[in-house]
């Protein structure tokens, strides 16, 4: 309900959303059409070619484009590659697979070492 209610006051404020997602598209359609946004599924984060299709299909450019993300090595990586200006969250959860698993401890890592509250 959280969410809905975010992503309806992000369009009433003027933002447009695009959800770029590595995963397959069952999953992140479900989402996507519960909070009524546009998405790309199997992004290929953090290559810039999903980054660059999402800003074409909301009609921005790098200067006035925000990416939020929650994995400094997939999200926040590309957002910085393609040069646009992002925001590390806080993961809701930890998923299973022992790269996932590996990739979250080097964030850690990196958490600590930049003074990252979690």
């Amino acid at each position: 309900a959280e969410l809905l209610k975010l992503f309806a006051h992000l369009k009433e404020l003027g933002f447009h959303v695009v959800l770029l997602s590595n995963n397959k598209e069952p999953r992140v359609k479900m989402f996507c059409e519960a909070v009524n946004a546009p998405y790309i599924y199997k992004g290929g984060k953090p290559k810039t070619e999903g980054y660059c299709k999402a800003m074409e299909i909301m009609g921005t450019t790098k200067e006035n484009t925000l990416f939020v993300g929650d994995q400094i090595f997939t999200d926040i990586l590309g957002g910085k590659i393609v040069g646009v200006k992002t925001i590390l969250l806080t993961p809701i959860k930890l998923e299973d697979g022992w790269s996932f698993k590996i990739r979250r401890k080097l964030e850690k890592k990196l958490y600590k070492k930049y003074n990252y509250i979690e």
